[in-house]
């Protein structure tokens, strides 16, 4: 498996030898230079030409176009946290109303049961047994009910 893997590797880099052009600057025979991978019949090789790996330096192009990128990604972000910031507000307002709904249920429920007339047991705070209503009490939760609807139920 090794060996295979290493032939494969010989191999590939052999090809990569063969791939490289050769250039050659040639004169015909009127004095004209011309450049080629091989020179024409009746034209005289004169000397092989060095054709170098072009490298890109940095420059302020490049300088710019690292900015302008950077200022794109920069923009992204900044339209990407308000979008975040804007679904969070409004998941937040959603929850609210929800609440408020429920809330306003719930008292409408409560208020309707206290105004059927029928009997209405409360938890005693000290005891934590439920112990009857009185009408006074009953009248004041009313009251209460009435203005928690009012608020909750706009």
């Amino acid at each position: 498996m090794l060996a295979s893997l290493c032939f494969l590797i010989c191999f590939m880099l052999g090809f990569t030898t063969l791939a490289e052009a050769q250039i050659v600057e040639c004169i015909d025979a009127g004095g004209k230079k011309t450049y080629a991978q091989s020179c024409p019949a009746g034209a005289e090789k004169q000397r092989d030409v060095d054709t170098p790996i072009p490298v890109v330096k940095p420059d302020a192009s490049n300088d710019a176009a690292k900015k302008a990128q950077q200022d794109k990604e920069n923009a992204f972000q900044q339209r990407r946290t308000e979008r975040m910031r804007a679904e969070a507000d409004k998941d937040a307002k959603q929850k609210k109303a929800a609440d408020a709904a429920e809330q306003c249920e719930a008292s409408k429920r409560r208020l309707d049961l206290l105004d059927s007339g029928r009997q209405y047991k409360r938890a005693d705070p000290a005891t934590g047994e439920h112990v009857p209503m009185d009408e006074d009490q009953r009248q004041a939760e009313i009251d209460r009910l009435h203005a928690e609807v009012q608020a909750s139920c706009q």
